[in-house]
């Protein structure tokens, strides 16, 4: 009989293991900045045509790719979106910084210009689990973006919120209280195709303002059962798959 430490731990490896299959390891914590390691197909417009590439990391400040052709250091390029990027996301303007021979394929290193990245950079360093308002930081777990509402159990009394991202310790709210840090709530993660409701005890880490009246609530977990464990996975595999329809 495994212990409720040897079973979490079972779930976290699996978990870990469902992320870094999908999308590679989360991240390379060797860099000021880090990069959100990935495996993505994507491509390349440079002035001769379009050169398929893979995407192998992506931070705020640029990206590295693997090809079979080489790029001439400075040369100018456009980093398209990857496929499933929404029509009105625009290329990213780069400059070539490095390009070499790396493990049986050509690397180039790309910086972005104008020092802000398009919109689809952030939206996908948030899919891969990358925090952009805590750039240095790494994340134990993979993080899961949702827009799902949901309630919320405060001591004032219950209240809707919405998601902004869920993981396997805890999510982030947009939320019209903000409980001190530290303070306990109760999250219920509505149902989710044959996946019931999950009730889940959770602490403030932090609470800030996000405009408009609202505020941010970051939210961790608290003791789960072994029930609560199992089910939040099937949670979370569902909110994969919507990434990937």
């Amino acid at each position: 009989m495994r212990t409720d430490e040897e079973v979490e731990q079972m779930l976290v490896d699996f978990l870990q293991q469902f992320r870094d299959f999908a999308i590679g390891p989360n991240l390379d914590e060797k860099r000021s900045i880090p990069r959100a390691l990935c495996s993505i197909p994507i491509s390349v417009q440079t002035k001769t045509g379009a050169v398929v590439c893979t995407l192998l990391d992506l931070s705020q400040k640029g990206a590295r790719v693997g090809t079979d052709q080489k790029f001439s250091k400075n040369e100018e390029v456009l980093l398209l979106p990857p496929k499933g990027s929404g029509e009105q996301d625009k290329p990213t303007k780069c400059i070539v910084l490095w390009t070499r021979k790396l493990e049986g394929e050509v690397q180039a290193g790309f910086q972005f210009k104008g020092g802000r990245p398009e919109p689809w950079v952030k939206e996908t360093l948030r899919e891969l689990g990358l925090s952009l308002s805590v750039p240095r930081q790494r994340r134990k777990f993979v993080r899961f973006h949702s827009q799902l509402s949901a309630k919320c159990k405060f001591a004032s009394g219950e209240q809707t919120v919405k998601i902004i991202d869920v993981s396997y310790g805890g999510a982030l709210v947009s939320s019209p209280s903000k409980p001190s840090p530290g303070a306990r709530v109760q999250l219920y993660l509505p149902a989710c195709g044959s996946n019931p409701k999950l009730n889940m005890t959770c602490a403030v880490v932090q609470s800030r303002s996000s405009g408009g009246g609202g505020h941010q609530l970051s939210l961790k977990f608290e003791n789960p059962t072994e029930t609560q464990r199992k089910l939040l996975v099937k949670h979370l595999k569902y909110y994969f798959r919507r990434r990937l329809l």
